[in-house]
């Protein structure tokens, strides 16, 4: 499969979506790897997040030779965060069963995510939800995951470690609509920032990302 959906964002942005549909074998074929990947990839067991994985990159590298850069492959640093190997451009990288999200920017950091839609997100929404915000998101299945990607991709976009969602990434009301806008503070000690979102909401999916 292809990027099912593909947008620029912006004159310095670009993302895309991957439905994965292919086996490991075909992920591999003329995939390029750093040899941070080497290693990474080498230390993956299960064959579905080998998928994920691989998918992941596989996406990431159609988008950045489609935008007319060299891809050498991903390497990382000790936080996690995802850098292009011998490549200045900014990126993030997210992936779920069954579909890869990738971003590129030029000239700043970029953050995105994909979840997929679970009841058992309710569970969880007090792990990442302060109470102020859920006077506004409450037990709404389709907000709750918004919200978890929007925060997200605000970690990713930020790269800083001791981020707490809860804490340090404050959500502004939003309406939920099949695609919309939502902006966020970020409260850290050391960062004082405004961050706006676009978000896209699926039958089974949500997808947020930094603009």
């Amino acid at each position: 499969m292809a990027f099912i959906i593909k947008e620029i964002v912006g004159e310095t942005s670009q993302w895309a979506l991957w439905k994965v549909e292919e086996t490991i074998e075909d992920l591999q074929q003329n995939l390029i790897f750093s040899p941070f990947d080497f290693v990474e990839f080498a230390q993956i067991t299960h064959d579905t997040r080998k998928l994920e994985w691989l998918a992941a990159r596989k996406a990431m590298q159609s988008l950045v030779q489609d935008a007319g850069y060299q891809y050498k492959g991903i390497v990382k640093e000790a936080n996690g965060k995802s850098f292009l190997h011998e490549n200045k451009l900014e990126i993030s990288i997210s992936h779920t069963k069954g579909y890869a999200a990738v971003m590129i920017n030029s000239l700043k950091e970029a953050g995105i995510d994909i979840e997929l839609l679970k009841d058992k997100i309710e569970k969880i929404a007090f792990k990442f939800i302060s109470k102020e915000e859920f006077k506004f998101i409450q037990k709404d299945k389709y907000k709750l995951t918004v919200s978890w990607c929007a925060k997200e991709a605000i970690y990713k976009y930020l790269g800083m470690p001791g981020v707490s969602f809860i804490e340090h990434i404050i959500l502004d009301d939003f309406q939920i609509r099949d695609k919309g806008l939502l902006t966020a503070k970020v409260v850290h000690p050391d960062l004082k920032e405004s961050v706006t979102l676009e978000y896209i909401l699926q039958h089974n999916y949500a997808i947020a990302y930094t603009l």
